[in-house]
C-alpha cells in the first residue's frame, strides 16, 4: 500500500463515506463534506488515481478502486479506534473526538 498522507487519507475516507454503495461521488459533494475548494479535491483526486486509489467515469464521478476501497476500509478502522480512545479514555465529547479527527486543519 502506498503511504499515505493524512489529508489523502480523509479524502479516501470521505469519498467511502459519500459513496457507500460505491455509486461514484463528484468532486463538488468531496469539497463540500472536505469543506475545501473544488480545485484543491481536483489535485488530490489526480494523485489518488496516478497511484491506483480512485477512477473516474465519463461523467467524472469519482470511484473508489478495489485498492482504494482497502484503504478506506483501513483507515476507517484506525479513526475508529482512535476516536473510542478518545472519547472512552481521554473523557471527550463524541462531537469534539470527530472534530479532531475529520478536520482538515493538521
Amino acid at each position: 500500500m502506498p503511504k499515505l498522507t493524512v489529508s489523502m487519507q480523509h479524502y479516501i475516507q470521505t469519498i467511502y463515506e459519500l459513496s457507500p454503495e460505491g455509486e461514484g461521488v463528484r468532486i463538488s459533494e468531496v469539497a463540500i463534506k472536505r469543506n475545501v475548494s473544488k480545485s484543491s479535491v481536483y489535485v488530490a483526486m489526480k494523485t489518488l488515481q496516478q497511484d491506483g486509489l480512485i477512477w473516474r467515469n465519463i461523467d467524472r464521478l469519482v470511484f473508489l478502486t478495489d485498492k482504494g476501497k482497502e484503504h478506506a476500509l483501513v483507515i476507517s478502522s484506525k479513526f475508529t479506534i482512535i476516536q473510542r480512545f478518545l472519547i472512552n479514555v481521554m473523557g471527550i465529547s463524541r462531537e469534539s473526538a470527530a472534530l479532531r479527527l475529520f478536520s482538515h486543519h493538521h
